[in-house]
């Protein structure tokens, strides 16, 4: 399974350094490993890894986009649930590394906006009772900004 991000490419270093980071490795596999109850997923790199990020083409000042996916996911019978449960775990994670970049960065102007995807082997309903199925799992897009210390 692999897990990568796409952004910016003047994307600040901060967030860039952030996603780039083996805490930030450890701690998206650690979470990934838990949810999907994978033991030793750290002592694992050729089964489980962080990519490093691909870049896009900027078109706005002080707004940049991260898309996290984490791909290669096997059905292989478990319950729709725990990819939610995934989803939520990959959201809350990406979010925060990203959330530090911002407020390392330290510009008030900065947006971030962050999409997350879980790609699988299978299809699955994508949100409990929607009635829509697809090998795609994906987040709500989502903003991210500067927040000053209180």
């Amino acid at each position: 399974m692999k897990g990568k991000a796409v952004f910016n490419h003047d994307i600040p270093a901060p967030i860039r350094e952030q996603l780039s980071s083996p805490e930030f490795a450890q701690e998206f596999l650690a979470g990934m490993g838990e949810v999907f109850k994978i033991e030793d997923i750290l002592s694992r790199p050729a089964e489980f890894y962080i990519q490093l990020p691909d870049e896009t083409i900027s078109t706005g000042f002080c707004m940049y986009g991260v898309e996290f996916r984490f791909t290669g996911l096997s059905v292989n019978g478990r319950p729709c649930s725990m990819f939610h449960h995934a989803l939520r775990c990959l959201e809350s994670i990406v979010c925060k590394h990203i959330q530090i970049g911002i407020q390392r960065f330290g510009n008030p102007d900065i947006r971030v906006q962050f999409f997350g995807v879980l790609a699988l082997d299978a299809v699955i309903e994508t949100a409990p009772a929607s009635g829509i199925y697809s090998n795609l799992v994906e987040t709500t897009p989502r903003w991210l900004a500067y927040s000053p210390a209180s």
